[in-house]
């Protein structure tokens, strides 16, 4: 019917069924086919003829280097059903070409917003860690010390020793370490990026260790203290996460007027049962409002 009325390049295929879709291109070579059913890498739908992943917004989630994938690949992206405001944020962060909602009018709200602050973005700066081995000194810095940086931590942090960061399988990996050749028997790192920037979106993706005493964090603090030393030149906490609270991350903003010795910080708590299990991508977007 739909050659019948000279609409092929007027519709859409969608199927959970792959078997369909292969079937339906056999018929019509050149139609525009999607898959629903979430199991099917970019490049398997490439090569099967498919132009697009139409998936449920958690299999992305599970998958993000699908993402990047589908654009290499040249395939569609479109996630369903999103109703919520994060997933939307993060979905047009993604630069996904639709998303499938019941609530079209917050999409359209969203989507103007994020076009208003982003609209002429350029990446600046991206890290990857695909090469094995230390993290690129020209990139990154380290804070070293065992001073506590009045938060009384007991781990000394080294100018970024191999036990304590490296990189494998594509992977960033920092660890908090028992060692006895340490002041108070534990090291770990602080690694700092040496390009900081104003305004514009940043995105981490991050799996957190679990256990008690523990305390990662991605956090930013001025390049240059403008306005006098800390809290008056500002810190965004981005993520931070505590051992004895493991269900929980925090994101929080310090100013002179806002922090917490004040008790006064501007902070915020989501809820989460897989910090420990999944890697999550923790994002800023800082606008000059």
């Amino acid at each position: 019917m739909v050659q019948k009325f000279n609409a092929l390049d007027k519709t859409t295929f969608i199927s959970f069924d792959y078997e369909v879709l292969k079937e339906i291109l056999r018929l019509a070579p050149g139609a525009v086919t999607q898959y629903l059913n979430g199991d099917k890498t970019p490049e398997q739908l490439k090569a099967a003829g498919i132009r697009g992943a139409d998936y449920h917004y958690s299999v992305f989630q599970r998958h993000p280097q699908w993402i990047r994938q589908a654009r290499q690949n040249n395939i569609m992206l479109n996630a369903w059903t999103v109703n919520d405001t994060a997933t939307i944020d993060w979905l047009l962060a993604n630069r996904f070409d639709a998303i499938t909602t019941n609530e079209p009018a917050l999409v359209a709200k969203r989507a103007a917003r994020h076009k208003e602050i982003f609209g002429n973005r350029k990446l600046v700066f991206a890290e990857e860690f695909n090469q094995a081995g230390s993290p690129d000194r020209n990139l990154w810095a380290y804070d070293t010390g065992s001073h506590g940086w009045g938060n009384h931590e007991l781990e000394n942090y080294t100018n970024g020793d191999t036990a304590n960061v490296f990189i494998k399988n594509g992977l960033l990996h920092i660890r908090a370490l028992k060692d006895n050749g340490q002041p108070k028997g534990y090291s770990s790192v602080r690694m700092v990026q040496k390009k900081g920037f104003l305004y514009g979106r940043v995105d981490v993706r991050a799996k957190l260790p679990a256990g008690r005493g523990l305390w990662p964090a991605i956090w930013l603090l001025p390049d240059v203290f403008k306005y006098g030393g800390w809290p008056a030149s500002g810190e965004i906490d981005l993520m931070e996460n505590v051992g004895y609270n493991p269900d929980s991350v925090f994101f929080t903003i310090h100013t002179e007027k806002y922090n917490h010795v004040k008790h006064t910080q501007k902070s915020m708590g989501i809820y989460s049962h897989s910090l420990y299990s999944r890697f999550h991508t923790y994002s800023l977007e800082w606008s000059p409002d």
